[in-house]
């Protein structure tokens, strides 16, 4: 989701876009300690061994002035597996919610999205060197900003709030 996600907002929105005029990078012990938080913290999810839950997931494109915000939605998980998507601004049930997240596959995803050195994987502010932030009582994402490059429409803000 999170690849395709990119890779979408990249196509759509290349003509669009323009580059941030000094885009300044993670630095490679940034990068490092981000990287090394986020396995700690994916192992004190696995050991939670949580099956059911519930999150509301935004996921927001941040270089491309022209792509809209996505819009947030509930997302439900019964054993391991997404069971529902909720659009809760419109009221909406999403009819094809394979294509969601459960909180393990965002771990998966954010690894390997981490493994390519990106240009920026930081916490979702200005300072490019801060750590991604995490739950403290389960380890899940809670706010992550990856850009995949320099160039436009490749950086997303990744959002888990209303953990039950």
């Amino acid at each position: 989701m999170v690849r395709s996600l990119i890779a979408t907002l990249a196509l759509v929105g290349v003509s669009a876009c323009t580059p941030e005029a000094t885009a300044p990078k993670t630095d490679d012990a940034s990068l490092h300690i981000s990287v090394a938080l986020m396995q700690l913290n994916q192992s004190m999810w696995k050991t939670a061994k949580i099956r059911d839950y519930e999150f509301t997931y935004s996921v927001t494109p941040i270089d491309c002035s022209k792509v809209n915000p996505l819009p947030a939605v509930v997302i439900t998980v019964k054993n391991g597996a997404v069971s529902s998507v909720y659009y809760p601004d419109v009221g909406v049930y999403e009819r094809d919610f394979a294509q969601w997240p459960t909180i393990d596959v965002l771990f998966e995803e954010l690894s390997a999205t981490a493994e390519r050195t990106p240009w920026v994987f930081s916490k979702a502010v200005a300072d490019v060197n801060s750590t991604p932030v995490f739950d403290a009582k389960y380890g899940f994402p809670a706010d992550i900003r990856v850009y995949l490059t320099v160039g436009p429409c490749d950086g997303v803000d990744y959002r888990i709030t209303n953990f039950k």
